[in-house]
């Protein structure tokens, strides 16, 4: 049987292997010289029309097309994706709103924003703003589990460290919980329907903390870890082999149960200025700077860790974002725990979602949807079931 799964893990990775990353790099503060990249069959290449406004803050890909989001220009540039390819559609202001991340959810974004305090709501086709969710503090990431949106305020309206995490409910579009978290919650990452948040904040004396917690979404039990002074932990999550984990110390780390550092499973930590991190089918994607242009992605392959390749960008690569021919963000048709390979494991995840005990995000139900009904069933356990037979 683990060779038949190997086999069909393969055979998906070439069926789903026309993808591209983007690259976003925010630039210097103040200088609009924010800058998006595309990498293709091993080709990097300057977006048209950089650079693409001032302080470029994060990327998502929606139905084939590529928002961008400028915090200091305080813009959301739209991008047509055609095999891989970019092309211009339109640049949407947000009114010096200072927008930070968006998540999809029903066809809509919903956008955070640090000087108006609230959650934007954009219509998705007709790139008009249709209302917002007011919050008490500035949001920054947000992300859908595919029945609620939850988002981290990162700080108050003060400037200081907040330490809360939202829930939302996006059919009345009222707050629906607020869950205490460690100081200075950034990124979001949700896996087997635990929230897991980053945390980062400085004191008024400048020294920077970090800490990470999680928020169980079945209980709503608060894990806190709390590292205390420290340079050492990064500000991005992500989710490798079904485990977490965080940067770390110039590499990326596992968190264990607890949200303490697994030291043994350290990948790279001789990099200097690593700045992000992200992950997609079993490679690493760290962002490296020296706040001056040009910069570098280094690609890591997570199971063997050797460098894969290396590209020159502009300043201060800051955010990445993945598309396939599969219409899904990120992962593999069927693999729906995101661990790159399709098993039991991965049915588990859909029937569990389907009698309502778990609930599967937005990625999670895009690669579920084994037969593109736009409904996830039996017949997509059905689908799955057969291709691991064979």
């Amino acid at each position: 049987m683990k060779t038949i799964i190997s086999i069909l893990t393969l055979i998906l990775s070439v069926v789903y292997a026309d993808a591209s990353t983007f690259v976003l790099c925010e630039g210097n503060y103040a200088s609009s010289n924010a800058s998006l990249w595309s990498l293709n069959d091993g080709e990097i290449s300057e977006a048209p029309g950089n650079p693409v406004g001032d302080t470029g803050q994060s990327l998502t890909v929606y139905n084939d097309q590529l928002f961008v989001i400028n915090n200091g220009s305080s813009t959301i540039e739209v991008y047509d994706i055609f095999e891989g390819n970019l092309s211009f559609i339109t640049s949407i202001s947000t009114n010096y709103s200072g927008p930070r991340e968006m998540a999809i959810h029903d066809g809509l974004g919903y956008v955070t924003e640090w000087y108006t305090n609230q959650i934007a709501i954009l219509n998705l086709e007709t790139f008009e703003f249709i209302g917002a969710i007011p919050v008490d503090g500035m949001p920054e990431d947000i992300v859908s589990d595919g029945n609620y949106i939850y988002s981290t305020i990162t700080m108050n309206a003060d400037w200081y460290s907040s330490d809360k995490v939202v829930k939302i409910n996006p059919i009345t579009n009222n707050i629906e919980d607020i869950f205490t978290v460690g100081a200075g919650p950034g990124q979001i990452v949700i896996h087997n329907n635990v929230l897991y948040t980053a945390c980062t904040y400085y004191d008024a004396s400048w020294n920077g903390y970090a800490g990470t917690s999680s928020i169980d979404l079945n209980s709503g039990e608060v894990t806190i870890a709390d590292y205390g002074i420290t340079y050492s932990y990064g500000a991005d999550l992500t989710i490798l082999d079904g485990n977490i984990y965080r940067t770390y110390n110039n590499g990326i780390i596992q968190l264990d149960d607890n949200l303490e550092v697994i030291e043994d499973t350290h990948i790279y930590g001789d990099f200097s200025g690593v700045y992000s991190m992200a992950s997609y089918d079993g490679l690493i994607y760290l962002g490296i700077t020296d706040y001056v242009a040009p910069d570098d992605i280094i690609i890591i392959d997570f199971e063997t860790e050797e460098i894969v390749n290396t590209y020159s960008v502009g300043a201060i690569p800051g955010s990445f974002a993945f598309w396939d021919n599969n219409e899904c963000s990120n992962g593999l048709m069927a693999d729906v725990n995101g661990d790159y390979i399709v098993n039991v494991v991965d049915i588990i995840e859909i029937v569990n979602h389907i009698i309502g005990t778990d609930s599967l995000d937005e990625n999670a139900l895009c690669v579920a949807d084994i037969n593109e009904d736009g409904i996830i069933n039996v017949s997509d356990i059905v689908e799955i079931v057969n291709l691991i037979l064979g």
